[in-house]
């Protein structure tokens, strides 16, 4: 169960997170770099390249606060059975939390960014 709605989160949290990316390339000639930068940092930062409790102590207590810890290693670790019920609920919180913070800052973004969008020819 708690497995389920981390997944849900995640997943929220993730989708977010690549409309900013999209949300950035407005703002550039070659979307190439953005995506490039932002989506290794994402894979670094949320442990897909090296589990986070692999990282060390002063860089993961950071990154467990961040959306990047949302994305994979929440619901890898509720499945794992590395968090017990209490600290996944806590964990969950936090991805909820990120999910609304991400939904609400790219919407702000794309109002403003849609704004200054000119279409040329015809």
């Amino acid at each position: 169960m708690l497995f389920g709605l981390s997944m849900f989160f995640a997943l929220i949290v993730v989708v977010a997170y690549c409309m900013l990316i999209y949300i950035f390339t407005f703002y550039t000639i070659s979307p190439i770099g953005v995506r490039i930068a932002l989506v290794m940092t994402a894979d670094f930062l949320s442990g897909g390249l090296v589990p986070l409790p692999f990282l060390p102590a002063w860089l993961t207590k950071y990154i467990y606060l961040s959306p990047f810890a949302a994305m994979q290693n929440v619901p890898f670790r509720i499945y794992s059975g590395h968090l017990n019920s209490y600290e996944a609920l806590q964990a969950i919180a936090l991805q909820g939390i990120w999910a609304v913070v991400l939904i609400v800052f790219g919407k702000v973004l794309l109002s403003k960014t849609i704004k200054n969008v000119i279409v040329q020819g015809g």
